[in-house]
This record gives C-alpha cells, sequence and structure tokens, in this order.
C-alpha cells in the first residue's frame, strides 16, 4: 500500500511542475516584479533557465519515483515479473500523461498568475536544493546555444513590443512614447530623479499650531516635511489641506502627519514605488548608507517629470526607432539618427557590412552613436531594425 501512496503523490508533484512550467512562460515579469517576495521575484526574473532547468529536474526525480513505486507495488500483486513490470510502465505512462502533463497544463494556461504564485517557492526550493546540478546544466546549455552572441535585453525586448504596437497600429503615438518613456525611466535608480534636500521645504514639528500654519504659507508644494531635532530625523509629512481644516484649533503637529517611506539612494523606481505603496503613502525620503537624508521622491512629481520629458521628446529628441532594413540613412539623417555611412546605403547593407553576414533575430551591433537590434531577420534578409542613440549614461 505504501507504494502506491507513494506513486500518487510523485504524480501530484509531477503534475504540480507541469503546471508550473506553462505558468512560468505565461506570467508577464511585471505580475511577477510586483506580487512575488523579492528573493524569489529576482531568481524567476533574472535566471530564467535556472528556473525550467529545476522544473526538469523536479519532473524527472517524481516521475523517475512514480515508475518505481508503481512496479514496486505490481511486483508485490503478481507472479511474474515481466507482466507487472508490463502494467507498471504502461499504466505510470498513462497517468503521467493525463495526470501529470494533459489536465495540469490546461488549467495553467487559464491560470497563470495563481499557480505561479501559489508554487514559485517550491521551485525556488528546488532550485536551491540542486544547485550544483542545475548551475551544470545552465552553463552547458549556454555553450551548446550560440555562444557570444549578443541578443536582446529585458527592457529593449518591451522597447520593441511598444513600437511594434505603434506600427500596427495598436497604440497611437502619445501612448507608445509615454510608455516607452515610463520604461526609460523605471531602470533609474532613486538618486537619479529625487528632489535634493535642499530645495524641500521643511518645518520642524515642535512648533505650535499657529506658527506653523504661518510658515507653511511659504511652501511651494502642498505637502510639508516634518522633522524632530535634525533633518535626517524625518518624522513625517503634512497636508496642507488637512492643516487648514483645523481652522484656528489647537492641536498637536504630530496628529497630522502622515507617513513617509524611507527608500536607500540605490534602490531601482520598482523597489522604491513598492516600499511606498507598502506603506500607503505618495512620499519616500532617499536615504544614504548611514540613514541621511539626501532628498525626496513622490508619485506626483515623477509623473510630472515624466509628461514634462514627454513633452519635450515631441520636439524630435526620440532616443530610439524601429526602421525598415531598406531605409537609407538619409532618411535616418533627417530623424535625428546620423551614422557615419553613405546617405545612399541602407539600414541592412550598412550591417552586411559591418559583420560580413545576416545577423539573427535578437543579435546586437554596436558603433560609437548607435546600437542596431535585429528585430527581424531570415536567411535572406534583415527585414526591421531597432535602432537606439547613445546617451551620457550608455545605452540606458
Amino acid at each position: 500500500m505504501i507504494y502506491l501512496i507513494l506513486f500518487l503523490i510523485s504524480i501530484v508533484f509531477v503534475a504540480i511542475f507541469a503546471a508550473f512550467e506553462i505558468a512560468y512562460i505565461s506570467t508577464e515579469r511585471s505580475y511577477m516584479a510586483v506580487e512575488l517576495p523579492e528573493k524569489i521575484r529576482e531568481f524567476l526574473i533574472g535566471f530564467p533557465e535556472r528556473v525550467l532547468t529545476a522544473d526538469l529536474i523536479g519532473t524527472n526525480i517524481f516521475s523517475v519515483t512514480a515508475a518505481v513505486s508503481l512496479t514496486d507495488f505490481f511486483m508485490g500483486k503478481m507472479k511474474s515479473g515481466g507482466q507487472a513490470a508490463f502494467l507498471a510502465a504502461a499504466s505510470t505512462t498513462l497517468f503521467i500523461l493525463l495526470f501529470g502533463e494533459v489536465f495540469p497544463k490546461a488549467y495553467a494556461r487559464s491560470r497563470p498568475h495563481v499557480i505561479t504564485r501559489r508554487f514559485a517557492p517550491l521551485l525556488f526550493w528546488v532550485y536551491r536544493v540542486s544547485l550544483p546540478v542545475v548551475f551544470l546544466v545552465s552553463q552547458i546549455s549556454r555553450i551548446i546555444s550560440r555562444a557570444g552572441e549578443s541578443t536582446l535585453t529585458a527592457k529593449e525586448e518591451l522597447e520593441l513590443l511598444i513600437l511594434r504596437g505603434l506600427e500596427e497600429r495598436l497604440l497611437n503615438e502619445k501612448e507608445a512614447r509615454f510608455l516607452l518613456l515610463s520604461l526609460r525611466f523605471y531602470d533609474k535608480r532613486a538618486s537619479d530623479l529625487m528632489q535634493p534636500m535642499k530645495e524641500v521645504f521643511f518645518l520642524p514639528v515642535n512648533l505650535p499650531p499657529s506658527k506653523f500654519r504661518a510658515e507653511a504659507r511659504k511652501s511651494p508644494s502642498d505637502r510639508i516635511l516634518v522633522y524632530d531635532g535634525s533633518l535626517d530625523n524625518i518624522v513625517g509629512v503634512v497636508h496642507i489641506k488637512d492643516l487648514y481644516a483645523l481652522g484656528e484649533r489647537e492641536i498637536s503637529i504630530r496628529d497630522l502627519l502622515k507617513p513617509v517611506a524611507f527608500v536607500y539612494m540605490n534602490w531601482g523606481l520598482e523597489r522604491v514605488f513598492r516600499e511606498m505603496k507598502k506603506l500607503r503613502t505618495s512620499f519616500a525620503v532617499v536615504i544614504d548608507e548611514y540613514g541621511g537624508a539626501l532628498g525626496v521622491i513622490s508619485s506626483k512629481e515623477l509623473l510630472y517629470h515624466i509628461i514634462g520629458t514627454m513633452e519635450d521628446s515631441t520636439n524630435g529628441n526620440n532616443e530610439l526607432i524601429l526602421v525598415k532594413g531598406n531605409t537609407r540613412f538619409e532618411e535616418l539623417e533627417s530623424m535625428g539618427f546620423g551614422e557615419e555611412a553613405p546617405p545612399d546605403w541602407t539600414v541592412s547593407a550598412f550591417i552586411l557590412n559591418r559583420t560580413g553576414r545576416i545577423p539573427g533575430k535578437g543579435e546586437v551591433i554596436e558603433t560609437d552613436n548607435l546600437r542596431y537590434v535585429i528585430a527581424d531577420a531570415d536567411e535572406k534578409e534583415i527585414k526591421k531594425v531597432l535602432i537606439k542613440k547613445k546617451n551620457e549614461k550608455g545605452w540606458g
């Protein structure tokens, strides 16, 4: 009986690993970035080949366990070892095919988010336990795959999808520009977009309410940063509307304080927004490694920053563009994408001359000023290319 129970447990785990594989492939990385714990999120997003290797290891371990368990079960029930082995093999194949593959994968396609969220910790545990094997298999796979070829980064894949959406009229120009600019800001650090402390209006918490109201009139913002003792000891933020709603009533300023998030200067904006969301605040104080306040970030001002940059970009300061392979450089020059190439050359001719071959989809060719990402190509021609300008921070 113990072998039959072990067989059923193994089938359940085979089903889990099979379902997770489909769910993981179907789940958006943006969902993982928001809904999963930090370590698991970094594992799933940053190391997809290791995730799938760990999933494969789990599937194989429990498939073998199921086969061995059912064989032992039938061996105890039947006199003929050959018949027992045949029956076990046939039964295991049928069970794994139906209950370990077909049904779980069909369910996972309909509810990928649920499966990913529920079983990601299990995959992470399998990965940690089998780390040496996973690492070895991943390295071998990487060597076998196209070694040394540059490929699209996750950010460039998103940029390419947005531009294709614009080209196919799924997005209008303003929507595409907003998404591209939002994506550009998303990989910046908190220190890149903060308002320095010297530009922030702040008041001490121990001021009498009447004095606080009088000083608050000088604030250029509708929120006032409040400190206790020194500027490195920020205790919260006061909204002007809450202050004026009191009228002339005397009440402690501490009773009006709203929480602020404290974020490190090197945190990415995704993590900053997550911290603000956790505390239900739209205001964050950027601190250094010693806890000293460097500046502030608010979700409202970030939105203004993006919209302002979007308006600036309408004046021709676009940093990337999707073009056909037969686009001539004289056309690119008029769009602000200059290159040291004859004006009558096409983008395809330039890339072929530089590489000596037709690059595959996703390959990257870099010059001093531009990066060319092959968006679409076959063995005969380069069809579409994503061209990106280099800025002061490189290719960000």
